[in-house]
């Protein structure tokens, strides 16, 4: 109810042509960020560090799990009647219904599983559009855009979209499409992780976002993984190194030795030359007097 308040203070009542979805609802720890001192939707107009960062990890870490970010969609959604005010809540509602469709197992096609994804939330020119990368099985890719058209036509209440306004093609270079998708990362970071910088326009609510199973406690987990590995490589530990030393090959044995007879010396007097060699107990180098 809350969000619903501060959306309607912004847009007005007659804009918001359909209700919320109860996963956006706010709360204290994960809404924070979305609105300002006022109590008005915060409006962005780049990226902040963490979103950006967890977009840039996003590819490698739908690979981690087997499940790479396939496809591509670009939706504009300003066509469709998405505005700046209202896109974050409409693709919050096409999101929960990926995850339902991703989750059914229709008979002769192969279920999609958890579904990671990663989007972006660009504003040109007053009219907003989405860059949506996602995983799709690739025998469901034919089902997934026909069933998205239908979707999209009936939450928008348009017979037919607009030329254009969907695009689903092949991610075939997911590590490229995450640097455009970035973008609009704040410039300062921006630099710092050579990005080219460019604007994206206010966005009201979150700009960029990746799915849970992408989140930080996934890719810090994989980061940190990997640190070590380079770690154990460059700097390998004391038994890999003994392991190492014990495999090499050893020397040619001489031919002499074993010819020479070994000398063989009575006991009493071994002990009595071990005992000569000793040093007196108060003169033991190893003892404190």
């Amino acid at each position: 109810m809350l969000l619903r308040r501060l959306v309607n203070s912004t847009v007005g009542v007659d804009q918001l042509r359909r209700p919320l979805l109860s996963t956006c609802a706010p709360n204290t720890n994960q809404n924070r960020d979305l609105v300002n001192l006022s109590g008005l939707p915060l409006i962005t107009q780049s990226m902040g560090r963490k979103s950006g960062a967890s977009l840039l990890h996003a590819v490698r870490s739908a690979d981690a799990l087997g499940r790479p970010l396939n496809i591509l969609v670009t939706i504009h959604m300003g066509q469709l009647g998405s505005s700046v005010d209202t896109v974050f809540h409409d693709f919050a509602e096409l999101r929960e219904w990926f995850r339902r469709w991703s989750g059914n197992t229709p008979k002769r096609h192969p279920r999609n599983g958890t579904p990671p994804y990663a989007y972006v939330h660009e504003n040109e020119n007053g009219l907003p559009h989405t860059h949506w990368m996602v995983h799709v099985h690739p025998l469901n890719w034919a089902r997934f855009e026909a069933e998205l058209t239908r979707w999209l036509m009936k939450f928008f209440n348009i017979k037919k979209l607009p030329a254009g306004a969907v695009q689903v093609k092949e991610a075939y270079n997911p590590e490229g499409l995450k640097l455009y998708m970035a973008k609009n990362l704040d410039p300062y970071f921006a630099e710092l992780w050579n990005i080219e910088w460019e604007e994206g326009g206010p966005i009201a609510f979150r700009r960029a976002d990746v799915s849970r199973n992408l989140g930080p406690k996934f890719w810090k987990r994989q980061k940190a993984a990997y640190k070590a590995a380079r770690a154990a490589e460059r700097s390998p530990s004391v038994p890999a190194t003994v392991a190492a030393l014990v495999a090499l090959p050893k020397p040619p044995m001489p031919s002499h030795v074993g010819s020479v007879p070994t000398l063989r010396v009575p006991a009493e007097l071994a002990g009595a030359a071990v005992a000569a060699l000793q040093l007196p107990h108060e003169q033991s180098p190893g003892r404190c007097s």
